[in-house]
């Protein structure tokens, strides 16, 4: 085996070391950095092999906004951060009988109105490509 010494790696590389007796293999990679004073180097990074390679996104979870809550029956709704564009909008009662379906488009505010509906609590539904948001709403 060559020592650490001995290596001479290309930026990006991966390297592979490991123990004398060959019992603890590991992979590393050289990385570069730079520091915020403008100073350069390198180092190695280990990454085991349950690390995937692939970039991680950070996904930012869709927001089902109703106000006020509770209502008199008039309240508006708006979603923000969801994937599609519009959201297909389900409203049940306590029995889970739907009262009330709508479309509503994303960062819009649609106004709902659950007049004709009896005092009680509501139960909705955000529809938007494969993420469904629920909330719970109060008609007083």
């Amino acid at each position: 085996m060559r020592s650490p010494k001995e290596i001479k790696p290309v930026i990006g590389e991966m390297v592979t070391l490991s123990n004398a007796n060959n019992l603890d293999e590991r992979a590393h990679k050289l990385v570069k950095y730079e520091t915020p004073d403008g100073g350069q180097g390198t180092f190695l990074k280990y990454e085991s092999p349950e690390q995937n390679t692939a970039r991680v996104t950070k996904q930012v979870a869709p927001i089902l906004r109703v106000v006020p809550n509770p209502n008199k029956g008039y309240f508006t709704v708006s979603i923000s951060n969801a994937s599609d564009t519009s959201c297909r909008l389900f409203i049940y009662n306590m029995l889970g009988i739907m009262v009330m379906s709508s479309s509503i488009i994303k960062e819009k505010i649609s106004l709902i109105n659950l007049n004709d509906h009896p005092s009680g609590i509501y139960f909705i539904k955000c529809i938007s490509g494969d993420q469904v948001l629920n909330q719970r709403i109060v008609k007083q």
